[in-house]
């Protein structure tokens, strides 16, 4: 074989080589993307799932405290009528009591 045809085989060899390795570099990217893609996939997954207790948590929270505003609705009233109650006794007694000097 010639200089010149060695040069020329080995240059296409060589085409052939980075050609190969261009691809196994491409298909390594796509690879590495497609894990990297899943990994975001899990993490999102991650993030939706504490959202979602976190909005739980917030909605039992809530449960609370519109039962504790009942209770306290519920006292308030019973202030007020008491309050009424005792006026009332107060009126009777003051009545009362000019009917007793």
């Amino acid at each position: 074989m010639e200089f010149k045809q060695i040069q020329t085989e080995m240059r296409e060899l060589d085409k052939e080589v980075g050609k190969n390795t261009s691809e196994a570099i491409l298909k390594l990217m796509d690879l590495k993307a497609q894990t990297f893609e899943q990994k975001l996939d899990i993490l999102s997954n991650q993030v939706n799932m504490q959202i979602n207790q976190m909005n739980e948590k917030i909605d039992q929270t809530n449960v609370q405290m519109n039962q504790i505003n009942t209770q306290m609705n519920a006292q308030n009233n019973s202030i007020k009528i008491l309050g009424t109650v005792i006026g009332l006794v107060s009126i009777l007694a003051s009545i009362a009591g000019q009917f007793i000097n």
